[in-house]
């Protein structure tokens, strides 16, 4: 291939914004379902603490699917019982604009249990059968080559759910008991099965680095499409084309008086 197009072809790549998405240029939104304030808080500031994002952001349950296109990666949890199916609904279709997301405890538990995520949303998701929780364990068998395992060595939780793995979904991590830890499902739904907040206590380890590691996981293959971009965004495409087609046009002057 020509080096003059490939110059070209890399110009207007950065000039319309189409680079590869790096984790500190992710942006990240937090959806706590029914926790409280302090323990929602407790979840924003730690993965703000971990320095791997370009910001965290507490999104409310009725968040809308305009307000997720500006975000690259998602964490949806819940505390006690509620009915999160209309959220759902929504972060589905956000999956299917590209967005990446990781659901968590207690969200695997169903309605009559304290999640509830809606069928919709749980047809995305990597944990199925909800079998008990409320119990110690450690980290156990994983894939130490997993992006979402790197400089995890250490987990302990005692808020989590006992799930088994959906049928075509890919076990990244196991608890000692044998239980799934973390998982990801054929739509790039990252699943985690423990609690992300340290406001309640009973966790330890580098449970913050596994919960960032997934966050950045999930937003480096975002790939959000579907909304309108912004003014900005829009002059910075058509300046993007302008410039490859300006280079398309000297290659083929070039190349006609070579000829001549």
């Amino acid at each position: 291939m020509n080096r003059s197009l490939v110059g070209c072809a890399a110009v207007a790549l950065l000039l319309t914004g189409v680079t590869p998405a790096k984790a500190d240029m992710i942006k990240v939104g937090v959806i706590a379902g029914s926790d409280s304030a302090a323990g929602s808080a407790s979840v924003v500031n730690t993965l703000t603490g971990l320095g791997q994002f370009g910001a965290v952001d507490l999104l409310p349950n009725n968040v809308s699917l305009s307000t997720l296109s500006h975000y690259s990666a998602v964490l949806f949890y819940t505390n006690w019982a509620s009915d999160l199916s209309a959220t759902g609904n929504t972060l589905r279709q956000y999956v299917d604009h590209g967005g990446g997301l990781v659901i968590s405890t207690f969200l695997f538990q169903g309605p009559a249990f304290g999640g509830g995520m809606g069928a919709q949303l749980q047809a995305y998701s990597p944990f199925q059968n909800y079998l008990g929780n409320y119990s110690n364990s450690t980290l156990g068998a994983f894939d130490g080559s997993h992006p979402v395992m790197q400089g995890v060595t250490s987990l302990s939780g005692y808020y989590r759910d006992l799930v088994n793995l959906t049928p075509g979904s890919t076990l990244v991590a196991s608890w000692a008991d044998g239980a799934p830890l973390v998982a990801v499902s054929p739509q790039n739904v990252v699943g985690v099965t423990l609690f992300p907040a340290d406001y309640y206590g009973h966790v330890g380890g580098d449970y913050a680095k596994l919960f960032g590691n997934t966050l950045a996981y999930a937003g480096s293959g975002s790939r959000i499409s579907g909304f309108a971009p912004e003014p900005g965004s829009l002059t910075m495409l058509g300046i993007g084309a302008a410039a490859l087609a300006g280079c398309a046009w000297r290659r083929r002057r070039r190349d006609v008086s070579q000829t001549v």
